[in-house]
């Protein structure tokens, strides 16, 4: 069985994680922050979430303020907002664009309104320059969360953020299996964010160590034969998929703040320096093209989201079907991994307007594997399953 989403990292890369948890060099965070910073100011931390709660710490929102946020997104994401005191308000997604619609920012935006958090959802990038211009006339931070979209070292900082965020997680591009890289436009507050983390512990020494081991077995599972033989175990026990999920997890809800203030040991970073400068652009502009031509394989059988945005990386596949039961059901038979929204969450419209198209996107989207060990022929196979099991030409939603 192919697995929808193999872990993106050498075996070699994993020898080398191991090797400097038992035997530390120099500490590689200073030329990692260096290396993202050109024009702006950069904190690697433990996580997105790390950087997240840094930063809302960092900028002491009066309590009660709202934080408008794209409304599809982990629940660790809102529920940080809430620890905070804050108040998460959801924006609705457009589905060709998988980004807030500026006439909804408008609306949404209140004299209570302090911040946006715009996520950049399955492996696109989307052109928020507008949303950027409305909020910063608001006098409203503009943060923008790259954890599903990195395609390598920034030149250049979002020239529409105030902060961005990149991850690099266990199911994420150059994975290290944790770390994250907050890019902040003030000074001022990346240095508030240095101090409140400089208090943190340091993670104990075989956290790290359990991890790597951890996702060394997983990567082991991954592939074809002893995946399968995974996914037939698990499902005559029950589901499979929540199961898989849970796995990769990198935080549970029980005690998140507690887990997420930490800074890591020096092996992450290590680690975490040799995948961003082994980082390979010519296979990922590959994984693109072919992205485009399988799209265009399953034109009239399965909507893309994202088609419209403004950049693509395909590091995950998403496809709109009219019977999303079905099209699993048909793909595990056949051999492929196929799952729904994972960990993702829409948040409830407490606050605001329902976001409907939303909640209709991950209802109706499946994930479906796609990288470049598979060759073009499984991939024409795939196309052929999805035909065949759509549900439906004309009521794709």
């Amino acid at each position: 069985m192919w697995v929808r989403r193999r872990i993106d990292i050498r075996w070699s890369d994993l020898a080398f994680g191991l090797w400097r948890c038992f035997v530390p060099g120099e500490s590689r965070r200073a030329a990692i922050e260096r290396a993202w910073s050109r024009d702006a100011s950069a904190v690697a931390c433990l996580s997105v979430r790390t950087g997240f709660d840094l930063c809302l710490q960092a900028f002491e929102f009066p309590k009660g303020g709202e934080i408008l946020m794209s409304a599809v997104n982990v629940p660790a994401m809102f529920r940080l907002v809430e620890e905070h005191g804050l108040v998460p308000v959801p924006l609705d997604i457009d589905a060709g664009g998988l980004r807030p619609r500026l006439a909804d920012v408008r609306r949404a935006i209140t004299p209570r309104t302090r911040a946006i958090v715009v996520a950049h959802l399955f492996g696109t990038r989307a052109d928020v320059d507008d949303i950027a211009a409305l909020v910063r006339k608001r006098g409203v931070v503009m943060i923008e969360d790259h954890a599903q979209a990195f395609s390598g070292v920034p030149e250049t900082a979002p020239a529409s953020a105030d902060v961005a965020f990149w991850s690099f997680g266990p199911i994420k591009a150059a994975t290290a299996f944790g770390g994250a890289i907050a890019v902040a436009r003030d000074p001022r507050l990346v240095e508030r964010m240095r101090a409140i983390e400089s208090a943190y512990p340091v993670q104990p020494w075989n956290h790290y160590v359990l991890r790597l081991l951890k996702y060394a077995t997983l990567k082991a599972a991954s592939y074809r034969f002893p995946f399968g033989v995974l996914v037939r175990a698990l499902s005559w026990a029950g589901d499979y998929d929540a199961w898989l999920n849970a796995r990769v997890r990198s935080f549970e809800d029980a005690g998140l703040v507690r887990a997420l203030r930490h800074r890591p040991r020096g092996s992450l970073f290590a680690l975490l320096e040799r995948r961003l400068r082994d980082y390979d652009g010519a296979e990922a502009a590959r994984r693109r093209r072919r992205g485009l031509d399988f799209e265009e394989m399953i034109r009239g059988y399965a909507r893309v989201p994202g088609a419209v945005a403004a950049w693509r990386g395909f590091d995950l596949f998403p496809v709109r079907v009219a019977n999303t039961a079905r099209l699993l059901a048909a793909l595990r038979r056949r051999g492929f991994d196929a799952g729904t929204r994972g960990n993702l969450v829409v948040l409830d419209a407490e606050n605001g307007v329902d976001p409907a198209s939303a909640r209709e996107l991950l209802e109706n989207t499946v994930f479906i594997p796609f990288y470049a060990a598979m060759p073009d022929r499984e991939l024409r196979r795939l196309a052929h399953v999805i035909k065949a099991n759509h549900g439906g030409q004309n009521d794709i939603p």
